[in-house]
């Protein structure tokens, strides 16, 4: 089962450029294989999850899916909530952390940075 949702999320909906809803995955999965419990597949996402295979970012209330494939950020609709991949050079988000771990040195340590960037996408505006 895990090759056919990552081959659904990379070959169908074209990941990195789109980043699919359940809804999406499920209705894909019945199409091109077999009927599947919501359920079920809500059980595999969330241990590809756990397992590092797939991660998911949320938006407008939902889960949008994508495969754990190098270091990324985001871009987020603000209107449609679709999630767009946004690759940065290391450099930058080392900078980025290192001037946030300088601000907060005395109350905590950085060990992980998460980017989002959000705005309406040229589809929406």
């Amino acid at each position: 089962m895990n090759t056919k949702i990552t081959e659904i999320i990379k070959d169908d909906f074209g990941y990195p450029k789109e980043h699919p809803t359940f809804e999406e995955i499920h209705a894909k999965y019945i199409e091109k294989h077999e009927p599947i419990e919501a359920r079920t597949l809500q059980k595999n996402l969330d241990q590809f999850s756990k397992e590092k295979i797939l991660y998911y970012v949320i938006t407008n209330n939902e889960k949008r899916y994508g495969l754990k494939e190098g270091n990324h950020s985001h871009f987020i609709c603000s209107s449609c909530g679709k999630v767009k991949d946004v690759f940065l050079e290391e450099g930058a988000v080392n900078m980025i952390k290192e001037y946030a771990g300088k601000k907060i040195s005395t109350s905590a340590r950085i060990e992980k940075v998460n980017i989002s960037f959000e705005g309406p996408c040229f589809e929406c505006s």
